[in-house]
């Protein structure tokens, strides 16, 4: 099922993890152009109508102490976190376990989370802990007693820990904040549809009506699309330049597969498998890897080629966001990957990582001879 519309309790939910994250479309916007300067024409009316989007939405009145209890990403101690990444874990994310619930229950969300609320602790160890996604075939539920532990010998920092406990002590009172919190901004996002209705236009003509979303997935998104009974994707605008997966993925025989693609993903990877001007792409391979996470998870695939979850496990990062940069590394061509199996085998881009150390070598020293001479000397 290839949807056209987006899921409002969801774009609330982006929105608001970017709020707690101090994100801003003209900050996003000017990184860009400062990369892709040829592009600006492209991506100009796109962020305007996303900068007039999230400003309405910042005058819808919702409680800050809410927003910052379930919503502030729970970071390593000493990491800094990205601009408005909306991939960083945050306490709600943890509460209702990945965009499965969105999709399948939608219109009984805050009950199914309720329901659920009782595997959150297992859910906080299972994060915290680095093991792998809720849902895996050897899940097995964890004393409360053992979680708090594994949380006090993480190397979270000393506010994302107390965040925790206090959200697994008082896990009812989290949701009635999170019920209190996500419907204001849904239905105000819901009234905005005129708004927001042009962005949608990369994504419908990139996936137009009839196609295969197992074809999509499996062409598009770097993994190995399980066998499903049936499967959907679905549009996001907040989370315009992202794409998440659900739980499901790398599992086979599952009941649904699903994704949800932000409207400008199609541009983007559209414009990053077109062929790179020497200077822009430098630049940009030098920003995406000067995120300290990002170069860790690099050069441990440059030590020892690897399935996504053992990366997850050998630096102590959640899955999802070793997921999230691997994506990144990916769509600029650095880390290539192969299916075995269920899993992708991550491995260096030699080629890639080759042609960039020459183009840097031009830039600092000049053409290839002058490279070469400064070589010489050394």
């Amino acid at each position: 099922m290839l949807c056209y519309e987006p899921i409002p309790l969801f774009e609330a939910n982006i929105y608001l993890s970017r709020k707690a994250a101090a994100f801003s479309t003209s900050g996003f916007y000017e990184r860009l152009i400062r990369r892709h300067a040829d592009r600006e024409s492209e991506y100009e009316p796109y962020f305007k109508a996303l900068t007039e989007l999230y400003s309405e939405l910042d005058a819808v009145e919702i409680e800050k102490d809410a927003v910052l209890k379930l919503f502030t990403p729970l970071m390593p101690k000493g990491s800094k976190r990205s601009e408005g990444n909306a991939s960083d874990i945050n306490v709600c994310s943890i509460l209702f376990g990945g965009i499965g619930t969105f999709i399948e229950n939608e219109e009984h969300f805050f009950d199914v989370v309720r329901q659920d609320s009782s595997d959150f602790p297992t859910r906080v160890a299972y994060f915290v802990s680095g093991k792998g996604r809720f849902d895996d075939e050897n899940f097995a539920p964890i004393p409360t007693e053992e979680v708090f532990r594994i949380i006090n010998e993480s190397s979270l920092s000393q506010s994302a820990k107390l965040t925790l406990i206090d959200a697994i002590l008082n896990a009812g009172q989290y949701i009635d904040l999170l019920e209190r919190t996500l419907p204001p901004i849904a239905a105000r996002f819901s009234e905005l549809r005129e708004l927001w209705l042009p962005l949608l236009e990369p994504y419908r003509q990139s996936y137009p009506t009839g196609s295969s979303v197992k074809s999509i997935l499996d062409d598009c998104f770097y993994f190995h699309t399980p066998t499903a009974k049936q499967y959907s994707m679905y549009p996001s605008v907040i989370d315009f330049q992202e794409y998440k997966l659900c739980d499901s993925v790398g599992d086979d025989n599952v009941e649904r597969c699903s994704a949800i693609v932000g409207v400008l993903y199609p541009i983007f990877v559209r414009n990053s498998h077109a062929k790179p001007d020497g200077d822009t792409e430098v630049s940009r391979i030098m920003s995406i890897l000067g995120e300290q996470t990002r170069f860790n998870i690099m050069v441990d695939i440059a030590k020892n080629p690897t399935y996504g979850r053992e990366i997850a496990n050998r630096l102590g990062l959640a899955p999802c966001t070793v997921s999230h940069h691997l994506n990144l590394l990916m769509g600029c061509g650095l880390i290539v990957s192969d299916v075995a199996g269920k899993k992708a085998y991550y491995s260096i881009n030699r080629e890639k990582l080759d042609w960039f150390f020459e183009a840097f070598r031009r830039l600092m020293y000049g053409d290839e001879k002058s490279a070469e001479g400064k070589e010489n000397k050394e």
